[in-house]
Formats: structure tokens, C-alpha cells, sequence
């Protein structure tokens, strides 16, 4: 399960559906990120960590889901973004609280991560209920 390209026909696959996907936020989001590729969840056969360091896996084929490994409601409406430099975006749209993420981010990963948390209105999954947020490794 390798990473899926994207192309301006196919950058509407980057997210989960509903019927209210704001594509136009998505797509701000994709270009100012200089965003290439995306896909769902990690491959088996990697920690998380080192899959945020290259976006690969060592072995297997089996996927670990996001939302299994930290749980809902933090993980929501996620996917994983492969910018041109390399560098592996995660992004999670749950209908939560700021505070809520704050603290999960940081019972959960370690300081070598940085979380960012954007405004409801930049959230292109159900804008204006759900909350934008990314994990990222530090540079």
C-alpha cells in the first residue's frame, strides 16, 4: 500500500466523504503544504515515528489504523499527506475541543512531534464543526 499521487483530478480522494467537504479549503491546504501524494494509515512493520521519517514501512503488509492506535474522538476523519520535500503530514478532523486535543497530542507523542491546531473555518471536513489539526515531526 504505497502512497497515492496526487493530481488535480484526484485530489478530491484525499479525504474522507460528507456531504459538506469544503474541496476549495482542501485544496488551500494542498498547496500551501506543496502536498504530492496521500494515503489512509500506516503499513505493519514500522513504528510511527519512523513512518513519519521516511513514510515507509520495513516489512508486512498489513495496515495499522490511525484511529486504533489512538483512538476516536482524536483521530477523525484523518490522512496522512506526503509533501514535495518529503516531509509526512497527518491530519485528523474530529468534532471535538481544542483543549481535548492539546492534551491527547501530548499524553500521546513525544517532543520530537509538533502539533498544529487551525481554526474551525480551515477545516475542510464539515467547516466550522470540526477542528483542523496536524502532527508532524520537529524540523
Amino acid at each position: 500500500m504505497g502512497w497515492n499521487k496526487l493530481t488535480r483530478n484526484n485530489y478530491y480522494k484525499a479525504t474522507p466523504y460528507c456531504d459538506n467537504v469544503n474541496y476549495s479549503l482542501l485544496k488551500k491546504f494542498i498547496d500551501e503544504n506543496e502536498i504530492v501524494a496521500f494515503k489512509k494509515d500506516i503499513i505493519w512493520g514500522t513504528t510511527v515515528y519512523r513512518f513519519f521519517e521516511n513514510g515507509e514501512k520495513s516489512y508486512g503488509n498489513t495496515t495499522l489504523l490511525m484511529q486504533e492506535i489512538y483512538g476516536h474522538p482524536f483521530v477523525d476523519h484523518w490522512m496522512f499527506f506526503k509533501t514535495k520535500n518529503g516531509e509526512v503530514i497527518f491530519t485528523s478532523q474530529p468534532y471535538t475541543s481544542n483543549k481535548y486535543i492539546y492534551e491527547k497530542f501530548n499524553e500521546l507523542f513525544d517532543d520530537r512531534f509538533e502539533l498544529t491546531i487551525y481554526d474551525t473555518k480551515e477545516s475542510w471536513y464539515n467547516p466550522g464543526l470540526t477542528i483542523l489539526f496536524t502532527i508532524k515531526l520537529k524540523k
